[in-house]
């Protein structure tokens, strides 16, 4: 019996071997598109939610520095995508920067890190809104007339001020 490929006892000529090759493939592609389909949709959302375009989650790399840059991290945090156990350093903190900008908490970013189709379709089609100001940042006041006129009254507040403890000193110099 002439035996190309010999597992565990078994005799496997080429074509049950190329079979066997290509079902596995084959079911390896179906648990990546059922994985990677839910997650193009939840990132679209969330692109969209951020004022970008929605078509830039489809493509790989540049959906991950177009989310670098809506959670207000530096694209080239992206390098450490490529770096193992780094990626998952920046993955977890892209993901809690991520959910800041949306008003959700690092709880909620680091279960967007381990369940990340499941927490980008939740965050995209969810009632969360992109704000661009993570809870730590201050958010800053929009420039209205009124609080133009605000600011220019504090102003003037703060020049009579400075005024008055020029003169404060003047006097306390004349005393010395």
């Amino acid at each position: 019996m002439n035996c190309e490929f010999m597992i565990d006892g078994s005799c496997f000529d080429d074509a049950a071997f190329a079979t066997a090759f290509l079902g596995f493939w084959l079911v390896y592609a179906i648990i990546c598109l059922v994985i990677y389909i839910p997650w193009i949709i939840g990132a679209w959302k969330v692109l969209t939610k951020a004022g970008e375009k929605g078509w830039k989650a489809i493509i790989p790399i540049y959906n991950t520095i177009v989310l670098l840059k809506i959670a207000g991290l530096s694209p080239w945090w992206v390098l450490g995508t490529f770096v193992n156990p780094l990626n998952i350093f920046v993955s977890f903190y892209r993901n809690i920067k991520l959910a800041e900008k949306f008003g959700k908490g690092a709880g909620y970013g680091v279960l967007m890190a381990f369940f990340e189709p499941i927490m980008y379709l939740v965050l995209g089609f969810g009632s969360a809104e992109y704000n661009g100001s993570s809870p730590t940042e201050p958010v800053k006041p929009a420039e209205t007339e009124e609080n133009m006129a605000k600011l220019d009254a504090y102003n003037k507040a703060y020049a009579e001020y400075e005024k008055q403890v020029a003169a404060y000193n003047e006097q306390v110099a004349k005393k010395s």
